[in-house]
């Protein structure tokens, strides 16, 4: 499986100027005893970009074959980044899942996000922006999804790290979970 789905990454980043020319048109994963309509990309071998390229361009198949794909965003947080071009259009994320820049799709943001919510009304405002005033995904935000607040940050700045708050968050959110 893990073939596949270098290959569906190098195809989509071999031509990273013109990255939705070659769409996946088949499932690779459609094989005696695999759930057809279910697909997990995972790893740090393809880094953050990687990931989303190749989601979207699974996205799109999924829209293709079944009329509607959901689509989770598992972890990550605003320090990730994705950078693709979807029907001609430059898409940045780094908190929003993929799916909300595809039309039939729902992205949720599940509780293995860290989400920092001035981020996201920044990356909604300019998705809107890109997409004439637009998302055309759906997106969900589960209400267990932890927050990365400028108080994460400000520690994380105290403490010399990257200043995007993911250490002192995961700390705060794994501390709080003893308790329930």
């Amino acid at each position: 499986m893990a073939n596949e789905i270098l290959a569906a990454y190098q195809r989509a980043t071999l031509y990273p100027d013109n990255i939705y020319t070659q769409h996946i048109t088949a499932n690779p994963f459609e094989r005696p005893g695999a759930r057809p309509n279910s697909l997990y990309v995972g790893g740090t071998w393809m880094g953050d970009e990687g990931k989303g390229v190749v989601i979207a361009d699974f996205n799109r198949m999924f829209v293709v074959s079944h009329g509607r794909v959901v689509s989770l965003r598992t972890n990550g947080s605003a320090n990730a980044g994705h950078h693709m071009f979807i029907d001609g259009k430059e898409f940045l994320s780094n908190q929003l899942p993929t799916a909300v820049a595809q039309e039939n799709a729902v992205g949720i943001i599940t509780r293995g996000m860290l989400l920092h919510p001035a981020d996201l009304i920044m990356e909604m405002d300019r998705t809107f922006r890109t997409f004439d005033g637009r998302m055309p995904g759906d997106l969900i935000i589960d209400e267990r999804t932890p927050l990365c607040l400028d108080t994460h940050r400000a520690m994380d700045i105290s403490e010399g790290s990257t200043g995007r708050g993911v250490g002192p968050a995961s700390a705060d959110f794994m501390a709080r979970q003893e308790y329930l």
